[in-house]
């Protein structure tokens, strides 16, 4: 999956997206190495099925309207793509939300949702979508 078409699908806000190695499991020392908030308690661990739905939703629409960006289709393909190339089948899910109308914010824009993936001890994948009103 080529982060650069799923950037220009979301044509919206911004979006942070990145890997590291943290030397650390602290979720909230991963959390500020990518420049979010270090509220671990913000997290709830999602399994793999919801993580992609998550993250296909994060795609295909944006946060402060609702309004499409990208296909229902279009956005599932790149969110499998993503977590393909960076998830294995031990990686662990979170996000900030569980893709219903609740979450914790964890930037100061009006509106943040995003998936953190443990790829492996000690190394995170970060996808991040924030917008303004």
């Amino acid at each position: 999956m080529n982060v650069l078409s799923m950037l220009s699908a979301h044509p919206v806000g911004e979006v942070r997206c990145g890997v590291a190695t943290v030397g650390t499991d602290d979720l909230a020392t991963v959390l500020a190495k990518f420049g979010l908030s270090a509220v671990a308690e913000a997290l709830v661990e999602l399994d793999r099925p919801k993580a992609v739905t998550l993250l296909t939703q994060l795609i295909e629409v944006d946060l402060a309207h609702g309004a499409p960006c990208t296909s229902h289709g279009e956005a599932r393909v790149m969110a499998e793509g993503l977590l393909s190339a960076h998830a294995g089948p031990d990686s662990r899910y979170f996000s900030n939300g569980d893709g219903t109308s609740s979450w914790m914010p964890l930037t100061s824009s009006t509106f943040d949702a995003g998936l953190l993936v443990q790829c492996r001890p000690n190394m995170y994948f970060c996808v991040w979508f924030e917008e303004n009103d």
